[in-house]
This record gives structure tokens, C-alpha cells and sequence, in this order.
């Protein structure tokens, strides 16, 4: 079973190494890596270029968005399942592609598979665990969704269902996500592991526009599908998350 790891770079050369080196020691190599670059002004494109990652393809176009480089990647990507890696994200330990590939292999009905994400800060300390367990479809509707780091999804399921919506900035993986997961209720499984470590600070999670930037995409994502919803209950997901904080900090005080 072949795997395709997609990653969107734009001058991540600062971050780059980490997740380049996270994929060239698994112990699993039937997989390519496809690179979507926004021409990045920096040295990201060397550093991939100089990698030892043999089966790598690096693709230039102008920015045109991070879904728009996903979707490119899919379209471009010959493996059976479609692995998207963030250039500032990083696989869990060396077995993580063995494992992913061996649940496809002896779960030939399931498409998509979700397992847990660890967010880390610059030192590297678990500040979040991003756990997919406690995920339910109802929350959908409370502008919550699993852990997209951490899903991996058969290449056929794109086919079927159709790719990113592109007209978003930053809730295109929760609009993909509830239409795959509420919409046409694809089969999925949720694993209690740890697949990805995600860095804290993403496009999302900025500052506070940011964070009504996303909130008001969600609620155009509900719309989009034909959900009624609030903005009042969309803000609930932010309670959810200071939840998920406060575990981390109770647990290193015992």
C-alpha cells in the first residue's frame, strides 16, 4: 500500500527540518511526499531540494491559499492514502506511516481514520492534547471539530466526495471535515493514539481577528451545508479548548 504526505510550505525554513527529518526515518518507505510551495523568498526549497527523502516531488506555483495547495497535492498524489503534514508538524515516532498503513490494510471498509494530536510550543512541551476520542458529530454544530493533523483519509473519498472548498481562509479543513463526517457520513475510526505533534501558534490560532475570522467561516460552513446554528453556540468550541489546556496543566501539577 502506497502513502501520500502532502505538505503546503511558504518560507517554513525555520521549522522545515523538524518535519522533513520526522519523515525520513519511519520505518515504512512505500510513500512519496508531495511539496506545494507558495515561492517561498527564503531557503525552504533548498532545504527540501537537499533532503534525503528520495521520492519527493516539489511543485512552485504563486500563493493561492493553503486549501488550494491541498487539493493540488491530492490531484498530483498516487498513493491510496492521503497523509497531510503541516510544514510545521511532525510525525509521532518512527512506526507512525507502518501503523497508519497496516489499519488501512486490515480495515478495507473504513475511509478515514482519526487519531489523537499533541500541540507543542517551541520548547517543545505539550501544551494541548487535541484527542479525537471524545469527539462526537454533534459538536458539528458547536464550531468543534477532531483534530485534522491527525486524520488520514483513502484517496477515493476525495474522488467520491470532491476536495477543499478554496473559498476559505482558515475553516476549509472543518467545513471538508463536517460535510465528509455529518454529511455524507463517511465510515471512520477513531484510534487512541498519537499519530502527529502539531506546533502551537497556527493560522487560527493567531490573535483574536484571527479567531473571528474563523468563527464567522464556520458559520458560513454551516450554511454552506444546510445547518442551522448560532454564533453563541460556535463560541462554545472556545470553552472546549480551555478544557483541553487545563488538563495539560493539572496533569503537570500532580
Amino acid at each position: 500500500m502506497k502513502l501520500s504526505i502532502i505538505t503546503a510550505t511558504l518560507n517554513n525554513e525555520k521549522s522545515i527540518n523538524k518535519t522533513l527529518d520526522s519523515i525520513i526515518s519511519q520505518s515504512y518507505k512505500n510513500f512519496e511526499v508531495i511539496f506545494i510551495d507558495g515561492l517561498s523568498t527564503d531557503n525552504t526549497q533548498k532545504i527540501i531540494k537537499n533532503s534525503k527523502i528520495k521520492n519527493k516531488i516539489l511543485i512552485n506555483q504563486k500563493k493561492r491559499g493553503v486549501y488550494n495547495a491541498f487539493n493540488l497535492g491530492i490531484k498530483k498524489a498516487t498513493g491510496d492514502v492521503i497523509i497531510i503534514l503541516n510544514a510545521d508538524d511532525n510525525f509521532k515516532h518512527k512506526d507512525t506511516l507502518l501503523e497508519i498503513k497496516n489499519f488501512f490494510l486490515y480495515n478495507k471498509n473504513i475511509d478515514l481514520l482519526m487519531s489523537n494530536v499533541e500541540i507543542v510550543n517551541e520548547k517543545k512541551y505539550i501544551i494541548r492534547n487535541y484527542n479525537c476520542n471524545n469527539f462526537s458529530n454533534y459538536m458539528f454544530y458547536f464550531g468543534h471539530m477532531p483534530p485534522h493533523p491527525g486524520i488520514f483519509i483513502r484517496k477515493r473519498l476525495y474522488i467520491k466526495y470532491g476536495l477543499f472548498e478554496e473559498d476559505f481562509e482558515n475553516a476549509g479543513d472543518y467545513e471538508f471535515l463536517l460535510r465528509m463526517l455529518l454529511i455524507k457520513k463517511v465510515r471512520f475510526k477513531k484510534l487512541k493514539k498519537c499519530f502527529i505533534q502539531m506546533s502551537y501558534g497556527g493560522k487560527s490560532n493567531k490573535n483574536f481577528k484571527s479567531y473571528i475570522t474563523n468563527t464567522k467561516e464556520i458559520k458560513k460552513a454551516l450554511k454552506k451545508n444546510n445547518i442551522r446554528t448560532s454564533y453563541i453556540l460556535i463560541i462554545v468550541r472556545f470553552f472546549i479548548k480551555i478544557f483541553q489546556f487545563t488538563n495539560i496543566y493539572s496533569a503537570r501539577q500532580k
